[in-house]
């Protein structure tokens, strides 16, 4: 490899995505720390279901939430209706995240970070047959 190209590599992934995707990366974190608390509650809340408004244990009824007197019946449509509401945020979250995957890693990759994310296939197709050498 020629001096010239080897002063252009990074020596790790690490400093390569630091120089290239610090706030992509500081995005994913953000975004994974301020998702933390939704998936805890997606798992506490099938928990609490089950044993509070199904079994009835830890709680006693009528119980009064957010001002309202609830009996068993109207806590475990409560309930649900925190469950059903959180299955919702976390299927969305993910489902963006898997949509989106595909923008964060070109942000990432050097060949195409001159293109849009929402670039053609033909588009990327391009760069890439540019930057192979020639047979």
């Amino acid at each position: 490899m020629p001096p010239n190209q080897r002063d252009l590599m990074e020596g790790s992934l690490y400093s390569f995505v630091i120089r290239h995707a610090r706030v992509e990366t500081a995005l994913v974190c953000a975004l994974t720390i301020a998702s933390m608390p939704i998936y805890y509650l997606g798992l506490d809340v099938p928990k609490n279901l089950m044993n509070q408004a199904i079994l009835g244990r830890g709680i006693t009824y009528p119980t009064e939430v957010f001002g309202y007197s609830l009996d068993q019946v109207g806590y475990l449509a409560w309930m649900c209706a925190i469950f059903f509401v959180l299955v919702v945020i976390t299927a969305r979250s993910s489902s963006t995240s898997t949509a989106s995957r595909a923008g964060w890693a070109s942000a990432c990759c050097a060949a195409c970070a001159t293109t849009s994310p929402r670039a053609s296939y033909v588009s990327r197709s391009r760069i890439s047959a540019r930057s192979r050498p020639a047979s």
